[in-house]
């Protein structure tokens, strides 16, 4: 069933106690909300006053036809109906709107499956022709039959990395309190080829204790505070700094699906269950979040100042050549980085940073068999998706086996090496190259929970990948001193990075 689009809408007032804290809008001719809340109806979802309210402003029109609004952010506190504007959503851009392709993702499988199942019986009750599709893990519906085959909407959880990379004409990121960066930075370029495209936040208010990947709605919350982003649309229900979280009043205020799905009863069962974990009932019930910030998200992992606490020039090393070397390769600036690593005295470990530079592959192979020949190191560690994983087949050729580590490793090798630096249990010389890497990694999160080194952008973290990779070969490979040993008697300081000098190998520090 097709309904005919109208250029207005029209919108029952809300109740005026129950209007979003936030709204950000923006300015539009005619919006299509009026269709897609019939064709609701018809199928048999009545929305509420505040859903119809979203809707209005989510599908604002521009005058050439186009959604005012490319981005929409929905946040409200959990059970007042969020779910019910998504499937109205998703409903009209297959009967309405002509959508080709919508993608709906969750953080959960359970949550999109949900939807999948409420939606198909919003398709039943059109009267539509349709068939369940399954593709890759990405379960869904479209419209038509084998034979003419139409329109599409597809489900997927985020936990599952399942199609990140698949495309819409409108995509739906539920649940997005625990949207990864990643994710979106894999979206976006999906939508430039689609001729009206739309992407929707919609969750609840961000715990950063619960939801550690918080950023990116924290992000879409601060633009539309601002109202630095003209073509966002944000709406918010929370309360004003200053009101009461006991007073009844104020759980009206910020739950507009009360009356209508939430009992003032029900609420105050919460606020007494919830009354010896107040963050609780702030974050799911009055949608008090505790926001990230971008200087969060910028924040490095290991400080300046917890870094340089960390130099020593005379370490008393346990032997006078590095006993592991880590070797990493920039992928852009195709700058070299060899480091070592060794125990000193007192059990902790002491980096340091051998060669820093450009170099042809040969040419570093023979500056390694020169360490290998003085240090006889217990191993030579490489990630094996690092640019320098190009020398291994060349390192065993010389009769040199290396470690290459998998991305588990390179995980642990990560945490251990930070765990390692906070606790005071590893020692460097200074160089200033690597201080200048310290300062620019930032974490990269994995699934998980895990993380690997990343760089802030304009920065390199090779000089820090490469100690980190020693590090952790002197763990695995090598065992704590019994005793102590003479330390190294002349310490050399590394190098610039170098990238457009010649390769130099007596300029390294081992």
């Amino acid at each position: 069933m097709i309904l005919p689009r109208n250029a207005a809408s029209v919108v029952e007032p809300l109740l005026e106690n129950q209007t979003p804290r936030i709204l950000l809008a923006p300015p539009a001719v005619s919006s299509a909300a009026s269709e897609a809340i019939e064709l609701a109806a018809h199928c048999g979802l009545h929305l509420d006053p505040w859903q119809r309210l979203v809707l209005h402003h989510a599908l604002g029109e521009q005058p050439d036809g186009r959604w005012s609004a490319f981005e929409v952010g929905l946040c409200v506190p959990r059970q007042n109906g969020k779910s019910a504007v998504v499937e109205a959503r998703i409903l009209a851009g297959l009967l309405l709107f002509d959508e080709e392709l919508i993608t709906y993702s969750a953080h959960e499988f359970r949550t999109a499956m949900e939807i999948m199942r409420r939606l198909e019986g919003l398709l039943l009750n059109s009267g539509e022709k349709f068939m369940p599709t399954t593709s890759h893990g990405q379960e869904g519906f479209e419209l038509g039959t084998v034979k003419r085959r139409g329109r599409r909407v597809l489900f997927q959880s985020r936990t599952k990395a399942a199609g990140l990379g698949t495309s819409g004409d409108c995509i739906i990121l539920d649940e997005a309190m625990w949207l990864a960066p990643e994710a979106i930075g894999v979206l976006m370029p999906t939508m430039a080829a689609r001729p009206n495209p739309q992407l929707w936040y919609a969750g609840s208010s961000v715990n950063q204790e619960m939801h550690p990947k918080g950023y990116v709605f924290s992000g879409v919350r601060h633009r539309g505070m601002e109202g630095t982003s003209p073509r966002l649309c944000y709406l918010e229900w929370s309360p004003a700094d200053g009101d009461d979280r006991a007073d009844r009043r104020i759980w009206t205020k910020v739950n507009p699906g009360m009356p209508y799905r939430l009992t003032e009863e029900y609420v105050a069962n919460e606020f007494e269950a919830m009354r010896h974990t107040p963050k609780m009932f702030d974050v799911m019930r009055l949608g008090i979040g505790d926001w990230p910030t971008l200087a969060d998200t910028l924040k490095p992992p290991i400080s300046i100042d917890t870094w340089t606490a960390l130099a020593d020039t005379s370490p008393a090393l346990v032997r006078p050549w590095p006993r592991v070397i880590g070797i990493d390769r920039a992928p852009v600036s195709r700058v070299w980085a060899i480091a070592g690593a060794q125990y000193t005295s007192t059990g902790d470990v002491h980096v340091e940073i051998g060669l820093s530079q450009t170099g042809s592959p040969t040419e570093i192979v023979e500056k390694l068999l020169d360490i290998v020949s003085e240090a006889d190191p217990a191993a030579l560690v490489i990630d094996a998706r690092s640019p320098a994983a190009v020398l291994k087949p060349l390192l065993i050729e010389a009769g040199i086996e290396p470690v290459m580590t998998n991305q588990p490793e390179l995980a642990v090798a990560c945490e251990g090496t930070l765990e390692a630096i906070l606790a005071a249990q590893i020692t460097h010389s200074g160089q200033e190259i690597l201080t200048d890497s310290v300062a620019a990694a930032v974490k990269k999160e994995l699934p998980g929970g895990r993380f690997v080194w990343a760089s802030a952008g304009g920065g390199s973290i090779v000089q820090l990948m490469a100690i980190t990779l020693a590090h952790w070969g002197l763990l695995v490979h090598s065992s704590p001193p019994t005793h102590s040993a003479p330390p190294i008697v002349d310490q050399h300081k590394a190098p610039d990075s170098g990238a457009g000098r010649e390769f130099d190998a007596l300029t390294a520090a081992f």
